[in-house]
């Protein structure tokens, strides 16, 4: 048995060893762990009620010192650095209530905060309450649906029970910058106290734990800057009704694209964020030849494995190597990052003039080669996996050191990488999106254009020729990888149309028929939303005009279902739309706009129904704020944005918060339930309830759903992201909310 420990930095102090950090692997970094200043929460006496005491010269009530009935408190980490830093929120439930205009002296006995007395003056119409619950960057003027909420989740009592304190209110206002009264509605009730919810079909929960008031303004379209205001209680955080309110988290969303990038240096002033390229074979990196595909997983041991295969001369080395994108911490290469391209070069389809007119932050160089900007973010990764293509068609599975990364080290450290053998799911993932690339690309540089269409119509034709179940490349490939048919079949149907879109050869449209959930001979499939629409958007003459009705019914029925399940949760959550599999979306990503789905914008678009609009908009309003952490879950979009990305190379070299602007983390999704628990059991055991750091009040698990995302950058489930899973969608669709007519 062996057992590694990494290197680290000591000095020594008045005859002690004192730790500064981590070395990397080559001794010439030293990572030194953040410090948390101050001291932690003495939980001795916190939630005593007399702990607290209030008192009042202008309010009868409170003439006399008196203390709250019940002391609520929850906290959580919210930082990076060691020992955890803890945020915590105490609630004090009062005998009387509070008179409007009175100044109040709250004292602490024993409670170690940094002031033993605080003054509050109570004026809600000036004072921002965190029960209120707005989108933080606003509304499009026309957008037809705009809506805030209205819930507090206290916490427990020191007996452990829950507390949710949302008072009942009929109305609420909508204020301008100078707090005059613009628009009154009423406020509707979404969810009563302990009543269950469903944003997943796997479980019911009471996803909130307080009831829920939906402020509804849809009707409001006036340019401004405005808050939400419940009399009584308070103002929401302010936001825009404004044309342009939809371009700044699109545009930060490419740049955390754009950060993700392999083998380039970033930095100023294409974006704050620097790192030295990783993985490029000018730097010394030798990639190596594997005979596993990519379906054979990451494996933890396989960057160490490699280089010992290497050293004793066991594999071959591969050259012309590098470029692609970057996990946020796997380093990985992949096939299902070819996503990005056929995702972001579908954006041209939406709306090709904002395609070709909207300015990006990108390298010099790309900037000012005659291409669109947006273009040439699509099109960076695919010169690799044209380099990836071997001569008879099939396509590499792409290349990576292994699965996490070495303490102490960022990526352009890693001197070596595997490079996947060739499989039938990336090369036909690659077909379409060369395919779709080739027209795309026809508008402003014919000759490449030609060699992507030629280029994709290899991969297809390796594709058909490999995919008997007697092939050798097709049983190893099903060996790893069960639901590999399935997915195949996904691949081809949009190959197939986007060659079909390139080529006008029906032989295309018939492949298309066999393998599209729409044709009738595949079994009804999730996954062919993108190709469903590109066959819907066929031009007249092309495609089979039966096809394109049924592809319009499949694609609306999916909205239709997703908006009539967003009914089911307070906060009126898109979670997907599964409507041929008893299951919604898994809820992973409450971090992204309507889970990341964009079947309320094929809908829209395919139908002009104001009903798919409301609801696309409905869908990106929870994760820009209007969520009970009052969390963007966009860096450096909206006043309380999350902070901590879980980026190692940021992490390693000191950059956190805030550098990295459009880091879209998975999010906490549903990971509470019985599923996820054995996954991310050690986050709990080690960070969050009963290792070393100060335990979540209540325990992690028993906070609500909505709660439950923690900013800290240490969680993979909540802070780390696939930048085609997350950040990509979430520019597609900010995209089409900010261009459409």
């Amino acid at each position: 048995m062996v057992d590694s420990f990494q290197k680290g930095l000591f000095r020594k102090v008045n005859n002690q060893r004192a730790k500064v950090g981590l070395l990397s692997p080559d001794g010439k970094w030293v990572f030194i762990e953040r410090a948390t200043k101050g001291q932690l929460l003495d939980e001795t006496v916190v939630d005593v009620p007399e702990a607290y005491t209030l008192v009042s010269t202008d309010d009868a009530n409170y003439a006399k010192p008196r203390s709250p009935a019940k002391v609520f408190r929850k906290g959580k980490p919210n930082g990076y650095s060691q020992p955890l830093p803890f945020l915590y929120t105490i609630s004090l439930k009062m005998p009387a209530p509070l008179k409007e205009g009175a100044t109040y002296t709250i004292r602490f006995a024993g409670v170690n905060t940094s002031q033993e007395a605080v003054a509050y003056v109570h004026k809600p119409r000036r004072t921002r309450s965190i029960a209120v619950h707005a989108i933080q960057t606003g509304y499009r003027p026309d957008d037809p649906y705009k809506r805030a909420y209205l819930s507090f989740w206290m916490g427990v009592d020191r007996d452990g029970e829950d507390g949710g304190c949302t008072p009942d209110v009929d109305v609420f206002e909508l204020v301008d910058a100078a707090g005059k009264t613009v628009f009154t509605g009423r406020a509707q009730l979404a969810k009563k106290e302990n009543q269950q919810e469903q944003i997943c079909i796997h479980e019911t929960l009471d996803y909130t734990k307080a009831s829920v008031r939906r402020l509804d303004f849809s009707d409001f379209n006036t340019p401004g800057e405005y808050r939400v205001y419940i009399p009584g209680i308070g103002l929401s955080g302010p936001f825009r009704l404004a044309a342009d309110v939809w371009g700044k988290p699109f545009k930060a969303a490419m740049q955390g694209i754009l950060a993700q990038r392999q083998g380039i240096d970033l930095g100023p002033p294409a974006c704050a964020y620097t790192r030295r390229r990783p993985f490029h074979p000018a730097d010394g990196v030798e990639f190596y030849q594997m005979t596993i595909p990519v379906q054979a997983g990451q494996e933890g041991t396989r960057g160490d494995n490699l280089i010992e295969l290497a050293k004793a001369g066991l594999l071959q080395r591969v050259t012309g190597v590098w470029g692609g994108y970057q996990d946020a911490g796997d380093w990985d290469s992949l096939g299902g990052h070819l996503s990005a391209t056929y995702d972001l070069l579908g954006l041209y389809d939406l709306n090709p003039t904002a395609f070709s007119r909207i300015r990006l932050s990108l390298p010099a160089a790309e900037m000012n080669n005659g291409f669109p900007n947006i273009l040439d973010e699509a099109m960076w990764q695919m010169p690799l996996w044209r380099r990836l293509q071997l001569p008879d068609g099939g396509v590499r599975g792409g290349y990576g050191y292994g699965w996490g990364c070495p303490p102490a080290t960022t990526s352009s450290m890693i001197k070596s990488a595997g490079v996947y053998a060739v499989d039938h799911e990336t090369t036909m993932y690659y077909a379409a999106a060369a395919a779709r690339a080739a027209r795309v690309l026809a508008a402003y540089d014919k000759k490449l254009a030609a060699g992507y269409l030629e280029s994709a119509k290899r991969a297809w034709a390796w594709v058909e020729s490999h995919s008997k179940e007697d092939d050798d490349i097709y049983k190893k490939v099903l060996s790893f990888d069960k639901n590999f048919p399935k997915n195949l079949r996904d691949k081809r149907a949009m190959a197939a149309v986007e060659l079909l879109a390139a080529t006008r050869d029906p032989a295309y449209d018939e492949a298309f028929r066999e393998s599209s959930e729409l044709g009738g001979k595949a079994a009804l499939y999730m996954d062919q939303l993108g190709a469903d629409f590109a066959y819907a958007r066929l031009p007249d003459g092309l495609g089979d005009p039966e096809l394109k009705k049924r592809a319009v019914r499949r694609i609306t029925a999916y909205a239709d279902h997703a908006i009539e399940f967003s009914r089911k949760s307070a906060y009126d959550i898109i979670a997907g739309a599964r409507t041929d599999f008893p299951l919604i979306a898994p809820c992973r990503y409450f971090s992204t706009p309507a889970q990341g789905g964009l079947s309320l914008i094929y809908a829209y678009e395919l139908t002009k129904k104001p009903a798919y609009l409301a609801a696309a908009v409905q869908g990106a309003n929870y994760s820009l704020g209007a969520n009970p952490d009052n969390l963007s879950y966009c860096t450096g979009v909206g006043y309380n944005a999350q902070h901590f990305n879980f980026i190692v190379d940021a992490q390693i070299t000191g950059q956190l918060p805030d550098i990295m602007v459009g880091h879209i983390p998975y999010g906490q999704g549903n990971e509470g339930n019985s599923m996820s628990r054995p996954m991310n059991s050690w986050v709990q055991q080690w960070l969050l309830n009963f290792g070393p750091a100060k335990k979540m009040v209540p325990n992690w698990y028993d906070w609500p759903v909505n709660e439950q995302y923690i900013d800290f950058g240490r969680y993979p489930l909540h802070n780390e992201n696939c930048f085609n899973a997350t950040t990509v969608p979430a520019a597609c669709y900010w995209f089409y909310l900010h261009t459409r007519p």
